[in-house]
């Protein structure tokens, strides 16, 4: 009788322990997965990142000199995007349906309508074109200090370094935009065409 009510302690124990702390923890596990094959298998996410690049390439060719941040919302392939771009950080809200993916402090997330805050490594197999947005995405702050190089550089000098920067820089852009439009068929509206060689800067 008293090995019975040991072996049942000793198993309501476990029981308590996995559902105060490992069940929790595959939940998330497994819901973070989950958003992660939505996000990188849906062809529509990959056109937001293609037409997100293009609209950040467009507000810096035409931005002038000395821009602290930029501040900017966006309708992007019908979705609500909005870019704050400062000297230091970069942040990027894309409202979808239900809930936000955001790129925050060099890290892509997603928060929920429900409050839920979840980090998405995008470990998927296929998602590594996040990383490579999230590499793009950390250059831009970059091109804002340039933008005012000129308090500290004389005129002609810090011309040529902005241009070095914005040249480096959209070059990136395009090459992310057409290495990822090889890997599916994009929106016509993003008139995306040849890939383009990375040229060395």
């Amino acid at each position: 009788m008293t090995e019975l009510i040991w072996i049942s302690g000793i198993v309501l124990l476990l029981l308590l322990v996995y559902n105060a702390f490992i069940h929790p923890r595959l939940m998330k596990m497994r819901k973070i997965k989950q958003i992660e094959k939505k996000l990188t298998e849906n062809d529509e996410y990959k056109d937001l990142l293609i037409a997100m690049c293009k609209a950040v390439e467009k507000e810096l060719r035409q931005a002038g000199e000395a821009v602290d941040d930029i501040k900017k919302t966006y309708n992007l392939m019908g979705t609500k995007t909005t870019l704050h771009l400062g000297q230091k950080a970069i942040q990027i809200v894309f409202e979808l349906e239900n809930e936000e993916l955001l790129f925050v402090n060099g890290q892509w997330m997603v928060k929920r309508t429900d409050g839920l805050h979840l980090d998405i490594p995008f470990t998927h197999y296929e998602a590594d074109f996040y990383h490579e947005a999230a590499t793009l995405f950390r250059l831009l702050p970059l091109w804002c200090q340039a933008s005012n190089t000129h308090h500290f550089l004389p005129d002609e000098e810090a011309k040529k370094k902005r241009n070095q920067i914005e040249e480096k820089l959209f070059n990136e852009v395009q090459f992310f935009i057409h290495s990822l439009a090889t890997r599916y068929e994009p929106n016509p509206l993003l008139n995306v065409k040849v890939q383009p060689e990375r040229n060395s800067v």
